[in-house]
């Protein structure tokens, strides 16, 4: 759902990631797209509630494929460490 209203946090990606997303079946939370992707948080809850589903498909893909021998999952597990990983970095330069 793209959106254009400000909000609490806001998570800039590259726009690439936008068909990662798509490409990786991962939900998508409000958006908003130009030079590039940005995840929009309207409170903490959203943006917490987002971080634990982003936590519970990646321990059900692990759960899937314990070898990690899968490409798919593989893709999958990189892109949510990564974007939890710039999530917590903009939190964190939000908070400083």
């Amino acid at each position: 759902m793209e959106t254009q209203d400000t909000s609490y946090l806001g998570v800039e990606l590259k726009l690439r990631y936008f068909e990662e997303f798509k490409i990786c079946g991962l939900p998508i939370p409000p958006y908003s797209k130009g030079s590039g992707f940005v995840l929009k948080f309207d409170d903490a809850k959203s943006y917490l509630n987002y971080r634990t589903a982003l936590k519970a498909i990646l321990f059900e893909l692990h759960r899937a494929d314990p070898k990690n021998s899968n490409y798919e999952i593989q893709h999958s597990k990189a892109l949510i460490k990564y974007v939890l990983y710039i999530m917590r970095e903009e939190l964190s330069k939000r908070q400083n």
